[in-house]
């Protein structure tokens, strides 16, 4: 009796160890895999963090990239406006011209806007409204603190718009009532693509 009593007890006892040596196996199994999902978790959050720094870094490229074409092509607009006369008022053509000098630069589109234009071609569309409510006011020399604004469409779309004030000129009056030399007068706004459509 005491015999069988012992075998069941140390086959009890046997299978107890096994069972503990199988659950630490399995608790150290879990352990490791545990800490290779946290591995790979966190590799690759660094992965999409690094993506999403270069991306904004690539975006930031091509904004100054947009800034520099459209400081360019405003001095190509400036130039064909008043080659004959720095000191004359615009042409009749000028919303001709802008769209022709700045397509002649990288290929970037121009208009001419105002908040009382002549010419209804000339009514803000997008961020000038708001471009022009914060320059109204000021006058030649002013600094402006804001020259650009991005504009995105979509996910497949990004434009830079560039904003190169317009202020009268001596001889404006003859065409704007109103219109005081010096005085704000509107904008020339450069839309330069920074992403393809």
């Amino acid at each position: 009796m005491k015999a069988k009593i012992w075998f069941w007890s140390i086959l009890y006892l046997t299978f107890l160890t096994l069972l503990a040596h199988w659950s630490i196996g399995k608790a150290y199994e879990w352990a490791v895999a545990e800490k290779a999902s946290h591995a790979a978790k966190d590799r690759e959050i660094e992965l999409s963090a690094r993506a999403i720094r270069e991306e904004v870094a690539e975006f930031a490229r091509g904004r100054d990239e947009a800034r520099e074409w459209g400081a360019s092509a405003a001095t190509a607009v400036r130039t064909a406006l008043y080659l004959r006369d720095p000191n004359a008022p615009c042409p009749k053509n000028a919303s001709a011209i802008v769209r022709g000098a700045a397509a002649s630069v990288h290929g970037v589109f121009a208009r001419r806007s105002s908040q009382s234009p002549i010419n209804s071609d000339n009514l803000p569309i997008f961020l000038e409204h708001n471009w022009l409510t914060k320059a109204s006011g000021t006058r030649v020399g002013d600094p402006l603190k804001i020259r650009g604004a991005t504009m995105v469409h979509g996910l497949s779309r990004t434009d830079y718009l560039w904003f190169d004030p317009v202020y009268w000129r001596p001889g404006c009056e003859a065409c704007h009532q109103g219109a005081e030399p010096g005085a704000f007068a509107g904008s020339i706004s450069i839309r330069i693509p920074m992403m393809p459509e």
